[in-house]
């Protein structure tokens, strides 16, 4: 019942009549234009003769040759208990320290203390997440996170310090152009687009936690690269191929692991074997062997050339480590 209401209340219909009433008054061929524009092909035989005719909804009234709102007040779409509950969820998690501020949070929980919350954080359970996540709660992290994501809202120039993988101090100007937010790192990551003279000098991926220290400055009017086209580039060459047996229900939990990725499947249903051509991004490519290995004999991996000496060279070495 809470799903069918709240799927009515924000439903298509719900917010047209609602943007509707704020552009009154209109004539009868600015209602039906602007019901044909914004609604569904048959909105206009379901929805005009609920607005317009006499026993249709109270909701109008004609003066002269426009129509008006009988409603005083300004539409506002209700708060439901589901909604509530989903948000005393949100505020309940780390993360939302970074979005809201504290005094935004403490209201929240305040206006919602009678609320039980959706879910717990207690009720999930990850598996093979990395134990080094951000650290959410970090006043500095904060502060940065937020002159970031305020920088990404409005085009501007930031100058970020950092510290590299390497442990290497960097520092310059950078216009964000996406925050990356990855589930099994528990970490947040920015493509960002370096400033040189007020000209782009390539794009560069830097991780959340690494930022010593982020500055506002000035907006850029320039055009920015396509973070689409940036992504496209990081792209590997050859894709990755694996084969995957049908042994201890290794095709279901090669997919599970491999989902975010893009891939492509072939099933030989002679022999139950399924050829994975599996594509990624470079900088992910030690992630990607590791997940591989991870899987044992059930999988062999055929190619590239150069990947399938990388996976004997990560073997040799773990051999090394154990004898």
């Amino acid at each position: 019942v809470l799903m069918e209401l709240f799927s009515e209340i924000y439903g298509k219909y719900y917010k047209l009549i609602a943007s509707l009433l704020t552009k009154l008054p209109l004539t009868r061929q600015e209602i039906n234009g602007y019901v044909t524009k914004e609604g569904f092909a048959e909105s206009n035989l379901y929805l005009l003769p609920k607005l317009l005719d006499k026993n249709g909804w109270p909701l109008l009234t004609l003066d002269k040759d426009k129509y008006t709102s009988k409603i005083a007040s300004k539409v506002v779409l209700p708060v439901t208990i589901l909604e509530k509950r989903w948000l005393k969820a949100i505020c309940l998690d780390i993360r939302c320290a970074i979005f809201f501020t504290q005094e935004e949070r403490t209201a929240l929980l305040a206006k919602l203390a009678d609320v039980e919350p959706l879910y717990q954080q207690a009720d999930f359970k990850y598996f093979a997440q990395c134990l080094d996540g951000d650290p959410f709660a970090d006043n500095t992290y904060i502060a940065n996170f937020r002159t970031i994501l305020q920088a990404l809202r409005e085009k501007r120039v930031v100058y970020i310090k950092f510290v590299s993988g390497r442990h290497h101090s960097n520092d310059g100007n950078y216009v964000p152009l996406k925050l990356e937010y990855s589930t099994k790192d528990n970490k947040f990551r920015i493509y960002c687009a370096k400033i040189v003279h007020s000209s782009v000098k390539g794009c560069y991926i830097i991780n959340m936690a690494r930022v010593t220290a982020a500055q506002a400055r000035e907006k850029y009017a320039k055009p920015l690269p396509s973070i689409a086209s940036y992504i496209e580039a990081l792209r590997c060459k050859q894709p990755i191929v694996v084969k995957v047996s049908k042994e201890r229900n290794a095709l279901e939990r090669f997919m599970i692991e491999f989902s975010p990725y893009e891939k492509r499947a072939e099933m030989d249903e002679q022999t139950g074997i399924c050829t994975v051509k599996l594509y990624y991004q470079t900088m992910d490519e030690t992630e990607i062997l590791i997940k591989l290995l991870s899987f044992g004999p059930v999988i062999e991996i055929v190619g590239p050339a150069s990947f399938v000496k990388a996976v004997k060279n990560r073997i040799k070495v773990q051999k090394e480590l154990l004898f």
